[in-house]
């Protein structure tokens, strides 16, 4: 994976190898599932272990019994008492609205824009993943998929600007897109341009030996801190 900053020479570059030098199988940073896929592989796995109740939704329940178990009732006529109830349907649970669970959170003013999209180069992105860090809102991904033809984008940054580019059209979309992810990391100015003749007058020479005076002081004093 490579990450790096909008107009900056900083880049941060890994690979699963950091994970475990010495590893014998192929691993795995992470990956991109589409979650019908997701979902359906859960579901096969605990077929046979698990009763499942599909198209059911709860009407009410009680956690005051004495035996500590909660006791369920669904708006289907099914009441069922459990050790262990879940509450795991969504930011806005029920369960945890009903059972009087706070919760802490604030809006961060940020939209995601994601899509797939194809790439024109097959063997560009060679399984890594790129994340470049805008000045306009918050991180670009390009994330690798099963298929070495396409790529799925993952953009974070203001509602405001999630709704204009939703708006533009495809092209547009994609040549900015292709001008964010194409600029790489910036180089760092020199600190004193090149110039025609080599060599340098009085006034430069007496530059560069302040320079590297200022050099001498502070260094030593950034290697401590």
């Amino acid at each position: 994976m490579q990450v790096w900053q909008n107009s900056s020479p900083a880049a941060l570059t890994f690979t699963s190898n950091d994970l475990d030098p010495d590893h014998t199988e192929k691993q795995y940073l992470g990956g991109c599932c589409e979650d019908q896929a997701l979902v359906s592989a859960l579901y096969e796995e605990i077929q046979g272990s698990t009763e499942i109740f599909l198209n059911t939704s709860l009407d009410s329940f009680d956690t005051g019994d004495s035996n500590n178990l909660a006791t369920v009732k669904t708006k289907q006529g099914d009441e069922f008492k459990t050790a262990l109830l879940v509450g795991a349907d969504g930011g806005n649970s029920w369960v945890r609205r009903t059972a009087g669970v706070s919760r802490i959170g604030g809006d961060y003013d940020q939209h995601a824009l994601t899509f797939t999209v194809a790439l024109e180069n097959p063997t560009s992105m060679n399984g890594r993943a790129f994340q470049r860090y805008l000045s306009d809102g918050g991180p670009l991904a390009l994330l690798p998929t099963y298929s070495a033809n396409h790529a799925v984008i993952v953009w974070s940054t203001s509602p405001g600007n999630i709704a204009r580019w939703k708006n533009a059209s495809e092209e547009d979309l994609v040549q900015h897109l292709n001008d964010c992810l194409l600029e790489g990391p910036q180089r760092i100015p020199s600190l004193i341009e090149e110039v025609e003749n080599s060599k340098f007058s009085n006034e430069n020479s007496s530059a560069l030996h302040l320079l590297a005076m200022l050099l001498t002081l502070y260094i030593p004093w950034l290697v401590k801190a």
